[in-house]
């Protein structure tokens, strides 16, 4: 059956991308889609091209040659994930977005499943349809991300663990052990189960269940992985953060999560929604009574992530809360039924009232809008520079744009290069310097005159400079830069294409020109050496 009904959505997603013409071979500049889709290409590469070689040198190499590769950033399973399904499937992103449609399918089938212990088919199939056609979902699938596949395995805990209180016995609190490792070796967002757990046997008072075995052993798992993997990455992540802001600050963000709550479904539906917290939560609580075990996991779906997200020092994003959309659809049916239920109701046919139901959840959709299309002409670049150019004969290529065009243009040049190829130099490293403590994007123009800068791109050396102008106002003093270079020392460039940025490009010229740098002509050895401090990682290659 799950498979069954995750094969049909993917069909209809697949279809979906096709009438609404999404470019799922194109990057785009959202969500940490490069850094997520490169990871997954280095563990494929890895496993086809270097093993069983040591893995950590591959990935400083790999990760010197295209600079987005963010292993650490995130946990893992999201980036093994895509390198198994480049195995049957091509190592391209049209490959991984169709891993995400399924992902993407599969926590519409679960939502599904879930919500039928305690509604009828109808609505239940309804559920998962509005989790599949959710503005934030279909605007989530058309990138390469974490957030679906943490969802899914979060959404799935909570249920597991619902049906383990239901009847405690060794095999549900493996199969909970092990939604809830996936969950958090997902993405780290995955730790709010961390409050939904606690507050499901609060709600249902199941403190028998604090005394067995079994449900510690689950947990073993997982909250070894946290242990390990947060002691690993911290200091990585503490030099990667990207610092306060007005919305990043624990416990003051809770009201900005709560309308972001209430925006993941059509306004029309909160009071039904607020009927079913009242009846199923806090009625039972005010009587004292245990509250429905899946009711107390609905619940939990809703108020977990909510509450764990408010508490961190991160700004408030809505697709956070996308484990709790499937909890807003079934209290608002349940309330729906509650309605009907009434004596008013009783000559209408039980069949035309889950009819509906399950029309006013599939129709009740957010006005949330989809992200627009953005930039998209730095694919036709790189397979034209990598035709014209070989890395070996021209081994480096350094790219001014904007941090958005810097991404996009290494995904693309290391899909088309099956191999380690040429070095890509980003300019944000090479012609800025860090400022900020906390946040890797603060950062200033480097000091140095030009006449080092042009010695500097000699000795590493650069052979072609890309040059974007693509109506960043974060890059338009370092576009200033390098432009000065090219303009006052004519004789050390020769201009051999030109492009379009393309997509959303917007007040500016929005152009991306190629420069040969004419000393460096025959010079086929690129020496990693010379690199910024703060790109060390050569040492020991």
């Amino acid at each position: 059956m799950f498979l069954l009904l995750t094969a049909g959505f993917t069909l209809a997603q697949v279809t979906v991308h096709h009438l609404r013409q999404d470019m799922t071979n194109r990057f785009l500049p959202y969500v940490d889609e490069e850094e997520h889709f490169m990871t997954g290409l280095m563990i494929h590469d890895y496993l086809v091209q270097d093993l069983p070689h040591n893995p950590i040198r591959f990935a400083k190499l790999y990760y010197l040659h295209y600079p987005k590769v963010a292993f650490g950033s995130w946990p893992p399973l999201l980036h093994f994930g895509l390198a198994l399904w480049m195995f049957p499937f091509p190592a391209n992103r049209a490959s991984a977005i169709l891993y995400i449609d399924v992902v993407m399918c599969a926590l519409a089938v679960a939502a599904i499943l879930s919500a039928r212990r305690r509604v009828p088919w109808a609505i239940a199939l309804a559920v998962g349809i509005g989790v599949w056609w959710a503005p934030l979902t279909q605007s989530l699938d058309r990138f390469v991300g974490a957030d679906m596949q943490y969802s899914l395995f979060s959404l799935t805990c909570v249920y597991l663990f619902a049906l383990y209180l239901e009847r405690p016995k060794a095999s549900r609190a493996f199969w909970f052990g092990a939604a809830l490792l996936a969950s958090v070796m997902s993405k780290n967002n995955g730790l709010f189960l961390g409050v939904s757990v606690p507050l499901m046997i609060l709600l249902t008072r199941s403190w028998s269940v604090l005394r067995r075995r079994d449900l510690w052993l689950s947990i073993v798992p997982g909250v070894v992985f946290v242990g390990v993997w947060q002691y690993l990455t911290l200091p990585f992540n503490i030099g990667n953060m990207k610092g306060f802001t007005e919305e990043s600050i624990p416990g003051a963000v809770i009201l900005i999560f709560v309308k972001q709550l209430v925006g993941l479904v059509w306004i029309g539906l909160l009071p039904l929604i607020l009927w079913s917290v009242y009846a199923r939560i806090l009625r039972p609580l005010f009587q004292r009574r245990p509250v429905n075990i899946m009711d107390a996991a609905t619940f939990a779906l809703l108020a977990g992530p909510m509450l764990f997200h408010s508490m961190l020092p991160h700004d408030a994003n809505q697709r956070y809360l996308l484990p709790s959309l499937a909890a807003l659809l079934l209290f608002a049916g349940q309330a729906l039924l509650d309605l009907f239920s009434l004596a008013a109701f009783t000559r209408i046919p039980q069949p035309l009232k889950l009819a509906v139901i399950a029309v006013v959840l599939v129709l009740s959709r957010s006005t949330m809008q989809f992200p627009p299309t953005a930039q998209c002409g730095y694919a036709d670049l790189a397979t034209e520079l990598l035709a014209r150019y070989p890395a070996a004969d021209n081994p480096s290529i350094l790219i001014s744009a904007s941090f958005g065009g810097e991404e996009l243009f290494v995904s693309e040049v290391a899909i088309h290069e099956q191999r380690l190829g040429h070095w890509l130099l980003r300019g944000s490293k090479i012609f800025r310097r860090r400022t900020g403590i906390l946040n890797n994007r603060e950062t200033e123009l480097t000091r140095d005159p030009p006449e080092k800068i042009l010695e500097y791109l000699d000795e590493l050396p650069v052979s072609l400079l890309v040059l974007a102008d693509d109506g960043d106002s974060e890059h338009a003093a370092e576009h200033d830069l390098v432009a000065s270079l090219i303009h006052d020392y004519p004789d050390r460039w020769t201009q051999v294409m030109t492009g379009t940025v393309g997509g959303e490009c917007r007040d500016a010229p929005c152009t991306i020109e190629v420069y040969r740098l004419n000393s460096t002509i025959g010079k086929t050895r690129f020496s990693p050496e010379k690199l910024p401090t703060g790109m060390s990682l050569w040492k020991g290659l």
